[in-house]
């Protein structure tokens, strides 16, 4: 996929419509329809809540809400989630 370095890895959603793509090297979280097409991208690079530093490893808990490995900042993010008209919206 274009505009990324390094390594990502993906997840589906609890929505059969968008994937999840941790990019580690650009120290971002990009969304996907199931055909690749980008959605949106939230983060870059930093410490503070909803920044990351080489994220590693996305998932969606059972309420919905990404769970990412904040690799570089030694910690797990739980960043809360809401769907509306099956759209995903991340809230900071």
């Amino acid at each position: 996929m274009k505009g990324f370095r390094h390594s990502c890895s993906e997840t589906y959603t609890n929505l059969p419509t968008q994937v999840i793509v941790s990019d580690s090297g650009n120290h971002r979280v990009q969304v996907f329809d199931k055909y690749g097409r980008f959605l949106f991208k939230f983060g870059r690079e930093g410490s503070a809540d909803g920044l990351f530093k080489y994220p590693r490893g996305v998932a969606v808990d059972r309420h919905g809400n990404i769970v990412i490995g904040d690799s570089g900042n030694n910690r797990v993010q739980v960043l809360l989630c809401v769907v509306l008209k099956d759209a995903l919206v991340v809230l900071l």
